[in-house]
């Protein structure tokens, strides 16, 4: 799978105790994205999907990094026509992807992703 598994379930008063059965089935996605991934420095795979992926310090990003010089929001990877692009969120120190200072880009498969001191790479399958 490529993203999160969602189950949703929802109550109703009408229903009576009893029990409670559960039907899956699995919906393909539509544009066929092929799976993508971002690779941190520990060799950990971050996968992409149709979610965005934020980058930062604040323990409420996908990616938290313990570098000094990553902001608390630093980037997000989001999804895009063509695969996936990288978004400055206005970090104090930038956002680099090739070693170039980016505010948006496009990834293409082997870009370096680098947010303060630590870099990441970009695997477009």
């Amino acid at each position: 799978f490529v993203g999160p598994v969602e189950i949703e379930v929802n109550s109703d008063d009408a229903t009576k105790v009893g029990v409670l059965t559960l039907h899956s089935r699995f919906v393909e996605g539509e544009g066929g994205r092929m799976p993508a991934h971002l690779v941190l420095p520990t060799g950990d795979r971050v996968p992409l999907g149709e979610y965005v992926i934020t980058i930062g310090r604040q323990n409420d990003c996908t990616i938290v990094l313990a570098d000094p010089n990553v902001s608390r929001h630093h980037a997000e990877v989001r999804p895009a026509a063509d695969g996936f692009a990288v978004f400055d969120l206005g970090s104090t120190n930038g956002t680099r992807v090739n070693g170039d200072k980016i505010i948006e880009h496009q990834l293409r498969d082997g870009d370096e992703l680098a947010c303060g001191n630590t870099v990441m790479h970009f695997e477009a399958s």
